[in-house]
């Protein structure tokens, strides 16, 4: 009996020993506090205190614009992701207590950063440049594939496919204007057009100058007809000029007669009368 009392107090004692080395281990329903394991709270909800000698854990749901998605020991549940439009995202599906919100890009973005939830971050789509065509449309999940233009073609950048330049001689047009990789041609009117507008042009300049000849002749028939007319006016004037000037010296002479017979007759007849009172007394 001593013997069997000894050994069992001596394995009593490794139990406790080897009970006081080896942690405390919960089961994956439980969470340690301290040297005691507590029951988890569920999904959508969180620990509001913690389990004591006989009571269990007390569990709180999750507040709105939190959630939690799986059962823990935690004293406050998780944030929502908040999808922000500024950022090129939206809800896709909005936040629950017992789920988070995913995200997605809004139209002309894409994710360029996901996560186990949806995406994260997002990009604007990149836009061609001129002289570049669209290869690949750009998507929820992938930016735009722009590829240069290839000679003769062109594109604005906005084109799925580079367009070849018009060939005006083909439409029997002009060329105003060459293309460009990001323009095209620049055609103007008919060659038939510019044909008949030329020779037009030629009988006009023809017509202007024969109407320019005539014209000169007949200034210059006129000119010379002026001048002999000019010339036999003159020597008529001329010839009127002395004729009157004749007229008018005679004139001037019988005015000057008349003056001095005015003048000089009163006195000749008042020389007279006294004579001839003279003559009475003698």
């Amino acid at each position: 009996m001593g013997l069997n009392a000894g050994l069992w107090s001596l394995w009593m004692t490794c139990v406790v020993q080897i009970s006081a080395v080896q942690p405390l281990t919960c089961s994956w329903t439980e969470y340690q506090v301290g040297n005691k394991c507590c029951v988890m709270c569920g999904e959508g909800q969180h620990v509001k205190t913690n389990c004591k000698e006989g009571i269990s854990t007390s569990c709180k749901p999750c507040t709105e614009g939190t959630y939690m998605n799986k059962r823990n020991g935690l004293r406050y549940c998780f944030p929502c992701t908040k999808c922000e439009e500024d950022s090129g995202l939206r809800i896709k599906r909005a936040c629950t207590r017992t789920s988070d919100s995913v995200c997605e890009p809004v139209d002309g973005f894409y994710c360029s950063e996901s996560g186990e939830n949806g995406c994260l971050f997002a990009q604007k789509h990149s836009v061609c440049k001129p002289g570049h065509f669209i290869s690949q449309n750009g998507s929820s999940v992938s930016d735009t594939v722009c590829s240069p233009c290839s000679a003769g073609s062109f594109s604005d950048g906005m084109f799925s496919s580079c367009r070849p330049h018009t060939k005006c001689e083909d439409l029997d047009l002009l060329l105003l204007e060459p293309g460009t990789e990001s323009a095209d041609a620049q055609c103007g009117g008919h060659h038939s057009h510019r044909t008949a507008v030329m020779a037009s042009g030629v009988v006009v300049l023809f017509s202007v100058v024969l109407s320019a000849l005539g014209g000169w002749c007949c200034r210059q028939r006129r000119g010379k007809y002026l001048n002999k007319g000019k010339n036999r006016e003159a020597e008529k004037i001329e010839g009127s000029e002395k004729n009157r000037g004749a007229e008018k010296t005679g004139t001037e002479n019988a005015e000057v007669q008349n003056h001095l017979n005015e003048k000089l007759l009163p006195d000749f007849r008042q020389i007279t009368t006294a004579e001839e009172k003279m003559s009475s007394r003698i």
